[in-house]
Formats: C-alpha cells, sequence, structure tokens
C-alpha cells in the first residue's frame, strides 16, 4: 500500500485505492458518466455542429433559462467565453423573465429532463412575448415542443450520462448550449478547436479511480475538503466551472459549499472571517488560480491567501496550468467532478440520490395540488 493510501486509510477509514468501494450500482454509474465526460462533449459538439437552426438576424439579447445542473453551463459559457459572445447574454433561473423580453429576444430553455417548471414557466412567458425559443433537453415537454414544431433546438439521447443526474451531465449540456449559440451566430464557429480539445483530455485520464492517490490530484483534494465547509473562490473564465463544483459538492457529496470570486470577494468577504471563531476550524477556502489570470488578479489571489491565512483558516491553491481557456476550462470540470465523487466515497454517501430535493419538490407539488383543488379558477361571467 502506498504512503498516501496508508494515510487515506488511517484518517478516513476509507482507501480511495482500494476497488471494492467502487462495487455498488449507483456508484459504478456516476464513476461511468464522469469518466465520461469528454464523450458527451465530442457527442454534443459533433450533433449541433450538423443543427440546421436560423435565428432572426434582429435579436438584440440572448436569455439562457436553466436551474440547477441544467443552468450552471450557461454560466460557464457566460464567464469563459465572454470576449467572444456578440450579444447581451443573461441567466434566469426563475419562474418569470425580464420585462426587456420581446420579439428581438432569443431564449435558450436549458432543462435535461425536459419537464424542469420554472423553465417551462419561462418559455411559456417567451413565447406569448413572440420571441424566439430553442431548448436543450433530452425529453419531456421541451422535447414534445421541438417535435411538433413549436420551438427549435437540440434534443439528444444522453447514453454517456447512465448516472441520469443533469449535474453528471455537464459534458452535454455545456456542448450542447455552445453549439446552439454558435449556430445562433451569438459566439464564433470554434466547433473543431473545442472537439479538439475535449479528445485531448479523454486520452490520459489521471483522476481514474485506476490511478493511485499518491499521482491523483482529485483524490488528493477530496481528502483535503474532507470534514470541511468548503469555500470557493476563483476568478474570470473558470468563475463558472466552480459554481458548478458547488453544485456537484452539494448534491454529489452531499457537502455544504459556497463559492466567491476575486476580485468582488476583496471588497466585502475578508472583514467576514473573524466570526464565529469556530467556524475556521472546519472551513477550507479552496482558491483556483489560472496561468491565463492577468497579473493583477494573480497578485490578487496571493494577497486574499495572505489574509484568510492570517485569519487562521485552511487554504488550498488549485493551480490550473493549461496554456488556453479551453483545456482550463475542461480540465478545471473534469477535476472537480472527479473530486465530489471521490468525496462521496469518504463520506459513504449514495452520489446519485438526492432525498432533500427529492422531498422538497414531491411536498411543493402537494401544496400545488391541493391549492387548485381548493380554489378552483373561477368561471368567467356572462356577458351583460
Amino acid at each position: 500500500m502506498s504512503p498516501g493510501a496508508q494515510k487515506c486509510y488511517t484518517e478516513f477509514m476509507i482507501n480511495l485505492d482500494d476497488p471494492s468501494i467502487y462495487t455498488d450500482s449507483d456508484v459504478l454509474k456516476v464513476l461511468e458518466s464522469t469518466n465520461k465526460f469528454s464523450s458527451q462533449c465530442i457527442q454534443a459538439l459533433s450533433e449541433t455542429q450538423k443543427l440546421d437552426i436560423l435565428v432572426p438576424s434582429s435579436i438584440k439579447n440572448v436569455i439562457v433559462a436553466g436551474m440547477g445542473g441544467s443552468g450552471f453551463s450557461a454560466d460557464i459559457i457566460k464567464t469563459c467565453f465572454c470576449d467572444k459572445l456578440r450579444l447581451p447574454l443573461e441567466i434566469v433561473n426563475d419562474y418569470s423573465l425580464p420585462g426587456y423580453v420581446s420579439k428581438d429576444t432569443l431564449l435558450i430553455s436549458s432543462s435535461y429532463s425536459g419537464n424542469t417548471e420554472e423553465t417551462i414557466e419561462a418559455v411559456t412567458e417567451a413565447l406569448g412575448k413572440q420571441a424566439t425559443v430553442l431548448a436543450l433537453t433530452t425529453g419531456g415537454k421541451l422535447k414534445d415542443m421541438v417535435m411538433n414544431k413549436q420551438i427549435n433546438g437540440y434534443v439528444f439521447e444522453a447514453g454517456a450520462n447512465p448516472a441520469g443526474q443533469p449535474r453528471m451531465a455537464t459534458g452535454y449540456m455545456l456542448s450542447g448550449l455552445y453549439g446552439l449559440l454558435v449556430k445562433a451566430n451569438i459566439l464564433p464557429d470554434e466547433f473543431e478547436i473545442f472537439l479538439a480539445k475535449a479528445s485531448k483530455l479523454s486520452e490520459n485520464n489521471q483522476f481514474d479511480t485506476s490511478v493511485d492517490l499518491v499521482n491523483n490530484p482529485a483524490k488528493k483534494l477530496a481528502e483535503d475538503l474532507y470534514g470541511k465547509f468548503v469555500i470557493l473562490a476563483t476568478s474570470g473564465f473558470l468563475q463558472g466551472a466552480i459554481h458548478g463544483f458547488a453544485n456537484s459538492l452539494n448534491e454529489t457529496a452531499k457537502t455544504n459549499s459556497s463559492f466567491h470570486f476575486i476580485p468582488e470577494l476583496d471588497h466585502h468577504r475578508l472583514e467576514g472571517l473573524q466570526y464565529p471563531a469556530d467556524f475556521k476550524k472546519m472551513t477550507a477556502v479552496v482558491f483556483y488560480q489560472s496561468a491565463l489570470f492577468t497579473e493583477k488578479i494573480k497578485l490578487r489571489f496571493k494577497l486574499t491567501e495572505d489574509v484568510v491565512n492570517q485569519n487562521g483558516f485552511k487554504t488550498i491553491m488549485v493551480d490550473i496550468l493549461q496554456a488556453d481557456k479551453f483545456s482550463g476550462l475542461l480540465y478545471t470540470i473534469n477535476l472537480n467532478q472527479f473530486t465530489a465523487f471521490y468525496l462521496s466515497r469518504l463520506y459513504q454517501v449514495n452520489p446519485i440520490k438526492i432525498p432533500w430535493v427529492d422531498y422538497f419538490k414531491n411536498k411543493l407539488s402537494n401544496v400545488i395540488a391541493n391549492e387548485v383543488k381548493q380554489s378552483p379558477a373561477r368561471l368567467p361571467r356572462s356577458p351583460r
């Protein structure tokens, strides 16, 4: 047994290098989906590249409507490719749309299931305002609308996501959204570059379970985060990816986490590090720094880490060394997905099931159903 594996076993009572901890059927599904991140990207890019989508040239703004694992890919696109967006792009994680939505708006409805209620309501409102609507989905009501030619979009078979959860379909949702934006002429066509980077990612997976802890950055990071409240911090093109990591930590590893962005973090969060004092003992602050950040931002990272350390917090610096944004983005997402997966193994929780989210949705559905029964729609009055 390697020294790293021995440390894992003695401190955590779970050895991440032990193949027996990956034999449960749900665990295997999550592992397969995580391993197929690059395959998801390649499939979605290849399929959207062939789509025939016409968007009016009069479009003046873009909205992406999506929730949770179906929504944070829009944040990835907005932060990673902000310098290439040809029109303003806003993200809506709610039922209703901004008042400016009109026939000159493009709404992309992002829902893995195709039945997300907030997203469906946004689509209904957008169509009522004569906006152009595209869908990104596997099925449900959105698929029906595409099949009935009410809207256009990308409907895909998610064969590379046996886990079936939206947060484990990031390759599909990210690349599918990218493809739709290219086809709508909102982003420049860099399909071949994206495809090449995704293909290269799959050639050497250093995060796989077969790679021992000493040589596996994802296993190491999972150990560092074990037993900690996780505060994530980054900047620039990685902001959306870190948003997505918080989602994975919450749902996959059942871990409490939050995320902040530099330089905004430096303008208020530093003064909130003092109390409660006990919070420091249970918290890890993870900084994601890229070689592509500006020198001023790199300096801010150094100084921010210094202040956090002086306040008694554990800090972890993750260096994203890739030479271009595509590669850095894909590496970061892949690292984080595996980290959340390994952390779920340390906590010995089911990485697929989301019992509290399901409980909430069931309760909400029951409340709404009861309200409808108790308050039926009034019949319209007869004309006088």
